[in-house]
């Protein structure tokens, strides 16, 4: 391997792309045996490379990827770069040094087999990239300093594989736990993990309830700035020991440790001795008539409603506007007492000081959380004013004859408008919908000329299973909606010439 160091040396820039987390991990320990801090390209972390002859990918120069070098007692320090979650906006690149990660690491490992008392760890299971500080510092580094030296693998964040393969010690990001979390079925290999360690946003204390091991459950607060800050293991989120904490006039968190420099943070906080409470971000505070708000707390507060599964607090016109995705009870509710139903429910407990500041509530499918659980302030602002619509899959089609199937989803705007107190689909959008998808049969609203005999004979309703039948002749579009699997519209459409 000293053959590549020549080659490395031409390039400005070298991005580490290996997906198998132990060809990443022997890239970084060939670099700091090889290279110097002051003589080097720059590194950066990530499977993007720029377009350019003075970039170039690490497998590139490295056709056959080191192997079986461990961490040198003398080591040489480096710079790198790696990308931040992007969760305030546009991704960053920061800079990192390999003698930082490596003291955060050698606490992390002593932390968890003194503090912890996992001792004897032989297989590590990492569902997170190492382009990102969680999975470079607990998937990549923190093993290097484990006694046990375990073997560490990686894997796509799939349900099954991590049945399949869980052995001692996951890491995973909290969506991918809460995946885990509502599904069925859990292996006994899941069941016999020692550690989960979680990090990228709070793990929710219902997560923590239902996932189905006897597992110590490790949700780590930090940030790829600062490295980590804090730890929770189900009593409340406490600082590590090695780091200093501090508040400035606006309460937000000043952090120094032995891996990071002093920095000053966006989170607002509280700090009662070594115990801390988020109260949100410096972006997520905002004012409106006057009066603050934290949007962060408002979302907490939400959450702890079992109808609610996710929510965000955005603003909108000057007022602050809540998108809901509801949880299993919650889409029950939502089918008995409507969006009507669901905005009492939650009014008096996002009360403040006796008065509701939530001026437009709104009930979607889906949050698109990312894998650390976080979005951007864009997705925010798309997901507040999103309008969703029915969306059908064709399951069966021939010349003049197709069947489209799926299911109604709750967050369709027109339950906002229709019903509110019991949400159903209106007849015109049922029709509307038959008409659109007549275009698979190649018929467009020019082509009709007469809608005849229609009948609607029952509802169909959020979480309803909809079917659609649609067969042509010569003069006539025939139309049969279902809902789960009973006939709710009928009707003819008499075609042009």
């Amino acid at each position: 391997m000293k053959t590549a160091i020549e080659p490395a040396k031409q390039f400005q820039e070298i991005c580490i792309d290996y997906s198998h987390i132990y060809d990443f991990s022997q890239t970084l320990l060939w670099f700091s045996q090889n290279f110097s801090s002051t003589h080097q390209p720059k590194i950066i972390l990530s499977f993007d490379v720029d377009d350019t002859k003075n970039t170039v990918l690490a497998s590139e120069i490295f056709k056959n990827p080191p192997k079986n070098l461990a961490l040198e007692d003398s080591y040489e320090d480096y710079p790198f770069f790696i990308y931040t979650s992007g969760s305030s906006g546009k991704a960053k690149l920061i800079r990192k040094t390999f003698s930082q990660m490596c003291k955060e690491a050698h606490f992390l490992a002593s932390f968890i087999q003194k503090e912890l008392d996992l001792l004897d760890i032989k297989h590590l299971l990492c569902a997170t990239q190492p382009q990102h500080l969680f999975g470079l510092s607990f998937g990549v580094f923190m093993p290097w300093f484990l006694n046990s030296l375990p073997k560490v693998e990686n894997t796509e964040p799939y349900i099954e594989n991590i049945m399949a393969f869980s052995q001692e010690i996951l890491i995973a990001s909290p969506t991918l736990l809460k995946s885990i979390a509502q599904s069925k079925e859990v292996s006994k290999n899941f069941q016999n993990l020692k550690l989960i360690i979680s990090a990228g946003s709070p793990l929710g204390d219902e997560i923590r309830k239902t996932l189905k091991t006897n597992a110590q459950i490790l949700d780590i607060y930090g940030s790829s700035e600062t490295g980590v800050i804090g730890y929770n293991l189900g009593r409340g989120l406490k600082r590590f020991l090695e780091v200093q904490l501090s508040c400035n006039q606006d309460s937000e968190l000043i952090v120094a440790s032995p891996w990071c420099e002093k920095i000053q943070t966006s989170d607002i906080a509280q700090i009662d001795k070594d115990y801390i409470t988020l109260l949100g971000r410096s972006d997520d505070i905002v004012k409106i008539n006057d009066k603050r708000f934290s949007l962060y707390e408002i979302e907490a507060k939400a959450k702890q409603n079992f109808l609610i599964a996710d929510c965000i607090v955005y603003p909108k016109e000057n007022r602050l506007a809540i998108a809901l995705q509801l949880s299993p009870e919650g889409i029950e509710y939502f089918r008995l007492y409507g969006k009507e139903g669901i905005v009492k429910s939650l009014k008096d407990s996002l009360a403040i000081n006796n008065k509701s500041y939530l001026r437009f509530f709104k009930v979607v499918s889906h949050i698109p959380r990312n894998h650390q659980g976080k979005l951007s302030k864009k997705q925010k602002e798309e997901v507040i004013c999103s309008k969703e619509r029915i969306e059908l899959q064709i399951v069966e089609k021939e010349e003049n004859y197709a069947i489209f199937e799926g299911i109604i989803s709750e967050g369709c705007f027109y339950f906002d408008g229709h019903f509110i107190d019991f949400p159903l689909v209106p007849g015109f959008i049922e029709l509307d919908l038959a008409l659109s998808y007549a275009k698979y049969l190649g018929i467009s609203f020019l082509d009709i000329k007469k809608i005849m005999n229609v009948k609607f004979t029952m509802f169909l309703r959020p979480r309803d299973h909809c079917r659609l039948v649609l067969e042509r002749n010569d003069k006539f579009l025939s139309v049969k909606m279902f809902a789960n699997h009973q006939i709710c519209l009928s009707g003819r459409i008499l075609l042009k010439d």
